[in-house]
């Protein structure tokens, strides 16, 4: 029990980035972003531990290239 109460911020960091790279995935970029931040904001040094932080960075930039390519231009 003392191990998952000392763990805690970190197994909730791990859940918000899981929940972010899914959000990514599906096209939802604001709320990946979002729940990036939140995973951030619990555990700031998830993002020197965890190669899943290099996966979301990836594919929200592929995701706001996307997005920037198709928007039309005036």
């Amino acid at each position: 029990m003392n191990y998952i109460c000392s763990r805690f911020r970190i197994i909730e960091a791990e859940m918000y980035a899981y929940i972010s790279l899914h959000f990514i995935l599906a096209g939802f970029t604001s709320d990946g972003f979002s729940y990036l931040v939140k995973a951030i904001k619990t555990y700031p040094n998830f993002i020197y531990k965890h190669i899943r932080f290099i996966a979301i960075i990836k594919h929200l930039f592929k995701n706001l290239i996307l997005i920037n390519k198709n928007k039309p231009e005036l």
